[in-house]
């Protein structure tokens, strides 16, 4: 449980099923430093967990809307996109 989940539930408040997870390594800055420094807005990466009568739905930032925008940066941004999808895949036992 997030600190600011516990918050909310000791003063009354439904616990919001809601899990924000940060991933970053030193790695990624650097690597968005030297391809474009507005990549830094996208770091630390992150996956918003939520669950819901039973369901657990998982969501990102939409990298393929920054390849995009800044078609230099696609092989880094791919980079990114793949280590998010192998921590999800581990995540569904896969």
């Amino acid at each position: 449980m997030q600190p600011v989940d516990q918050a909310l539930v000791k003063r009354g408040f439904a616990d919001p099923g809601i899990r924000l997870v940060f991933v970053g390594k030193e790695a990624h800055v650097r690597q968005a430093l030297a391809e474009d420094p507005a990549l830094l807005n996208l770091l630390p990466l992150r996956l918003t967990l939520e669950s819901d009568n039973g369901r657990v739905r998982i969501s990102s930032d939409d990298l393929a809307m920054w390849r995009e925008n800044l078609p230099s940066a696609s092989p880094v941004l791919q980079q990114w996109e793949d280590e998010l999808s192998a921590i999800l895949s581990d995540y569904a036992g896969k």
